[in-house]
């Protein structure tokens, strides 16, 4: 093997065994009672810095590609770091809340850390690549042109690729915020789910409904009508024959079609979990029960969570490529 092939391999896993090591230490802190604000904040914080300044010096020094040493850093690191947390705590084998719980919040604290690392560095870095090519570009363009003129039709073409591609820009810019957002609703929600155990069943009741009523609520066409921004809906009100107090709200159609519902004695069945050291109840389809319930929520959560962290994550690395490339082309 090449020298130059030994040192990237060497610099590569210098730095994977540095992130884990970072990891093990903020899950040793937490185990002697240091809090977790270095496994959680300090520990993604770190691992960018140490990205940017020696993805820097080995790009430089021996060519080692940023894209290579992110993969091993985020990835491999992270892989040797729950090895590290498992022979450090072997009982977290046998928690599964506890290990989602750890292996959430960092994805989530990651994201945010390098979206707010990530995003800078790549405007910064498209600019100045904007600035250093622009007059290369117009060159090879007068020359490209004076050499093999182009029909009449091909600088209509090219405009209409470049809005294309500005569109699919702005598109995948806009989709990165949005799976910024989802990630953070997501995870929000993920940890207001109450456990199971905060309910108590009920059973499950016959609702009937029994009174419908109008209600306004925003009107989501309202831009197409400025002088109305509100709408009205009607809600048909059902109440538990067994259980006077247990009531569930549906929305009808209209208003005709309510009170229709109402003469024909329209019945549902919904099951009764009872929040416990609460008043408050909710109802939910009968084929659930609370543990499938709350299971059911917090799995739709983690994959709104992890659909757009992947999304974050391909991007990044499409984009890393993609000046990688031109940077190579234009060597």
């Amino acid at each position: 093997m090449e020298e130059g092939g030994m040192k990237k391999i060497c610099a590569a896993a210098c730095t994977t065994l540095l992130n884990a090591a970072f990891f093990v230490l903020g899950w040793y802190l937490l185990l002697k009672g240091y809090g977790n604000t270095f496994l959680f904040y300090v520990n993604p914080i770190l691992t960018a810095v140490t990205f940017l300044l020696l993805g820097n010096l080995f790009r430089r020094r021996i060519g080692l590609s940023r894209v290579a040493l992110w993969f091993s850093m985020n990835l491999l690191g992270e892989i040797l770091g729950w090895i590290g947390l498992f022979l450090l705590s072997p009982e977290m084998l046998r928690n599964l809340a506890g290990v989602f719980f750890i292996m959430f919040f960092r994805i989530f604290m990651f994201a945010i850390v390098w979206g707010a690392v990530g995003i800078p560095w790549m405007l910064f870095r498209l600019l100045r690549n904007w600035g250093e090519s622009r007059d290369r570009k117009i060159v090879q363009q007068s020359l490209a042109e004076a050499a093999n003129p182009s029909p009449a039709s091909r600088p209509a073409r090219q405009r209409n690729l470049e809005k294309w591609k500005e569109l699919l820009k702005t598109v995948g810019i806009g989709l990165c915020g949005l799976s910024v957002l989802l990630m953070g609703f997501s995870f929000y929600y993920f940890y207001q789910e109450r456990p199971a155990e905060a309910y108590e069943d009920k059973g499950i009741y016959t609702f009937q409904a029994k009174n419908v009523y109008p209600t306004q609520v925003k009107n989501t066409t309202s831009r197409y009508n400025r002088r109305q921004t509100t709408r009205t809906v009607y809600i048909v009100e059902y109440r538990a024959a067994e259980h006077s107090g247990y009531r569930w709200k549906e929305e009808a159609p209209a208003q005709s079609v309510g009170k229709q519902w109402i003469r024909e004695g329209k019945t549902t069945q919904r099951r009764v979990l009872s929040i416990k050291d609460t008043n408050q109840y909710i109802t939910i389809d009968p084929q659930y029960t609370a543990e499938t319930y709350v299971s059911r929520n917090k799995w739709r959560y983690a994959w709104i969570l992890l659909a757009s962290a992947a999304y974050l994550t391909f991007y990044s690395i499409y984009q890393v490529q993609k000046r990688e490339r031109k940077r190579l082309e234009e060597a």
